[in-house]
């Protein structure tokens, strides 16, 4: 199952939005609505959220929100968990929502007139402008995205974005990068066989985490090994890092040599 790649910073803007269960209702009456905004109430407080705009449908939700701190995460599940905790309890109270009035048949009318004075034809959906499905901005602001947020990140396969969203990088940038690192040759990382080869094993994991290159292609190029070895070698040096501070260093030393950063 893939995760949907989420990029947190202070001051960000999100458009974050959640469904029902197999499209089941969220809200079924006036007080789960007026429930959800009480929590998004608190939300705003405890995170330190700004909302924009909100849209509260039948089965789903939209927000428009701001993160003063990188809690993007953190904060939308906490709204999540707390609308369903109480969405499972028995509810016996009604209340009135919204904005529009205090009345129903008020705030209802209001509301339609709100809505139906925009029109759609002169709409344009911001969606279409978005970059990999999720980010929205000029080209200088998305290429800042990249290089700060993405691109130092290792890759992740649960998150398909991840890899769309960062550059490509060449085998031989990755190569040079890493020979400098190990003083080693270019021969000498592109020889198979030999055991405990770090700068190999290096490279090859950051060529699979940079080039965009499938692991079929990356044997080819690593002296004919397959694409399994490949993945072998990746999940190898992933496993090293996870036990040795000394090699996220240099990796770390290597991925900013290889981005300029």
């Amino acid at each position: 199952m893939s995760r949907p790649l989420r990029i947190e910073y202070p001051g960000a803007f999100y458009h974050a939005m959640n469904r029902g269960n197999s499209g089941q209702d969220l809200f079924k009456n006036k007080r789960d609505r007026e429930k959800f905004l009480e929590y998004l109430e608190t939300a705003v407080e405890r995170f330190s959220l700004r909302i924009h705009a909100y849209c509260l449908m039948t089965n789903h939700y939209h927000l428009l929100l701001e993160t003063r701190d990188a809690n993007l995460s953190r904060a939308v599940q906490w709204i999540n968990v707390s609308f369903a905790a109480y969405f499972n309890r028995k509810r016996s109270r009604w209340g009135h929502l919204s904005q529009f009035g205090q009345r129903a048949g008020n705030a209802k009318k209001r509301y339609r007139n709100f809505v139906e004075i925009v029109d759609p034809a002169a709409l344009e959906n911001p969606e279409k402008e978005l970059t990999n499905g999720v980010i929205l901005g000029t080209e200088g602001f998305v290429n800042w995205v990249k290089k700060t947020f993405v691109d130092s990140r290792e890759d992740d396969r649960e998150i398909p974005q991840m890899t769309d969203l960062k550059r490509s990088v060449k085998v031989e940038t990755i190569i040079d990068a890493v020979k400098a690192e190990f003083g080693c040759t270019r021969a000498e990382i592109l020889r198979k066989g030999r055991k405990g080869n770090l700068a190999r094993d290096m490279a090859i994991y950051l060529a699979r985490d940079f080039t965009g290159e499938s692991a079929q292609r990356l044997g080819t190029y690593f002296g004919a090994i397959s694409g399994a070895g490949i993945t072998m070698r990746y999940k190898h040096m992933a496993r090293q890092a996870v036990q040795s501070r000394r090699l996220r260093v240099i990796l770390k030393k290597v991925r900013g040599v290889i981005l300029n950063i």
